[in-house]
């Protein structure tokens, strides 16, 4: 028998749901960071040397961060933070991001159910950002970067 599931609230980085059982990563709501780090794997062995040259760039998002190339609608979010949306998916946003730690001999930490992803970056002098990127209905992703 297959649980169902209803969504009660979505904030961009707090998604609620009750489902009729007790067991809520059942048939699919799997929300641990295995998940995501195998989606990240995959989007890191196919993510060009281009991207991570734009990776490596500083950029006017926190941190000093790059925007991905083909990020639009790019808006300040607070005094700390900005919001763009890309046609990349969660996944491959935290792949461009992980090797943009890299790059500044900095760590990435990556969770989140497919679809979403938080990724939190320790960048050394540039300080540390969250990074939270959500798919959207459209097809494309919201991502918002946050200086923490």
């Amino acid at each position: 028998m297959r649980k169902t599931c209803t969504l009660l609230c979505c904030i961009p980085a707090i998604l609620i749901a009750g489902c009729d059982g007790s067991d809520p990563s059942a048939d699919g709501m799997v929300n641990d960071a295995s998940d995501m780090a195998a989606g990240i794997e995959q989007a890191s062995a196919e993510i060009s040397a281009k991207l991570r040259e734009a990776a490596s760039q500083n950029g006017d998002m926190p941190c000093d961060l790059p925007a991905l190339p083909d990020a639009s609608g790019a808006q300040p979010m607070n005094v700390e933070g900005k919001t763009f949306t890309t046609a990349s998916t969660p996944e491959q946003v935290a792949a461009f991001y992980t090797a943009a730690a890299e790059t500044r001999s900095g760590s990435a930490k990556a969770s989140g159910p497919p679809g979403f992803a938080e990724i939190q970056l320790t960048l050394g002098d540039q300080g540390e950002c969250r990074i939270v990127a959500q798919a959207q209905m459209a097809g494309d992703t919201n991502v918002q970067i946050t200086k923490q």
